[in-house]
């Protein structure tokens, strides 16, 4: 990260960066592309999107018993 963009998120909550009007986060899943994220985020006016695996597969990297 570039020294202007850490002073300027330095000290901030995530919080201080969503909107003050309520909204609900959307859901997006893992097959979801990139751009299909950003037009959600867009489309509900909401920087945070909740990511979601409907079938509760382990990943890939999981090495619990």
């Amino acid at each position: 990260m570039d020294d202007g963009a850490q002073e300027t998120l330095s000290g901030r909550s995530v919080a201080d960066w969503l909107p003050r009007h309520r909204v609900t986060p959307g859901l997006v899943g893992p097959e979801d592309s990139p751009s299909e994220v950003a037009a959600l985020m867009t489309r509900k006016d909401c920087p945070v999107v909740y990511a979601v695996d409907p079938t509760n597969r382990a990943d890939s990297t999981d090495r619990s018993p």
